[in-house]
């Protein structure tokens, strides 16, 4: 554990750009710590949804904890095919996403859901531990609920795409 008293905490601009042929504006938005697109997604806003009707069920960390594990078996079988419907481009490079991925995760942060590691510790080249003041943006698949749930109790990490200073994801 390393405690850190202050520091500089990267800041993300998300631009929301409609459809083609849509009229509605496009939307800029500010990312502080993640965003995530797919079953984590999924999760999350049902939890959120969840916690605003029944806020006494979140009493406690452990408490959320084994509600947001009921939301995400409550999932199971999921089947979305991120690669069949998302397209990411990450410092002006197509990358390619990895076949029964159901969830990507732009993380700015070194721990995720609770304070758990996703990105991992290890220096698997090119990577390197994530950095919330580096100006990079660590961009992670998930493959389901199931594989999540193995990241909530610490074994292993997502699947790691690249550490990146811009990022497109397109729906």
């Amino acid at each position: 554990y390393q405690r850190r008293v202050h520091g500089q905490l990267d800041r993300w601009r998300l631009t929301q750009t409609p459809a083609e042929g849509s009229d509605d504006p496009a939307k800029e938005l500010v990312v502080n710590n993640y965003f995530s697109v797919g079953i984590d997604a999924e999760i999350a806003i049902r939890f959120h949804e969840d916690r605003e009707l029944h806020p006494e069920k979140y009493s406690s960390r452990t408490k959320n904890k084994v509600v947001y594990a009921q939301l995400g078996a409550s999932m199971l079988p999921n089947n979305l095919m991120l690669a069949s419907c998302v397209r990411l481009e990450a410092d002006g490079k197509p990358r390619e996403l990895g076949k029964g991925w159901e969830g990507l995760i732009l993380c700015n942060l070194p721990s995720y859901q609770g304070g758990n590691n996703f990105w991992g510790t290890n220096r698997l080249r090119p990577f390197v531990p994530a950095d919330e003041t580096d100006g990079l943006v660590e961009v992670m698949g998930v493959g389901g609920s199931v594989h999540m749930g193995t990241l909530q109790v610490g074994l292993g990490h997502a699947h790691r795409v690249s550490q990146s200073a811009e990022v497109r994801v397109a729906l």
